[in-house]
């Protein structure tokens, strides 16, 4: 999202405000900073990062998705996952 990935990386996935002008509907999840998921027939392709990424990124609350900064982002998620596993 914050343009910081490889461009290897970043075309494997679609943000939903991207596709949302692309089908000129108003999609809820165009306002949000969500990804599209895209389906796969087999079980073993849903491991692809193509598939897996954008399913966890859209399964972080929605603060850490739209956290300012690298550094923010990492804080937000670090303190995220300690809450998650070990409370």
């Amino acid at each position: 999202m914050s343009g910081s990935a490889p461009p290897y990386m970043s075309s494997l996935v679609t943000s939903c405000s991207s596709t949302a002008l692309e089908s000129r509907r108003g999609l809820l999840s165009a306002s949000n900073v969500d990804f599209v998921v895209k389906r796969t027939i087999l079980q073993f392709g849903n491991r692809m990062f193509e598939v897996a990424g954008p399913a966890e990124w859209n399964s972080l609350p929605e603060p850490i998705r739209r956290s300012s900064s690298i550094n923010i982002f990492k804080t937000k998620l670090k303190t995220y996952l300690f809450s998650k596993y070990y409370d």
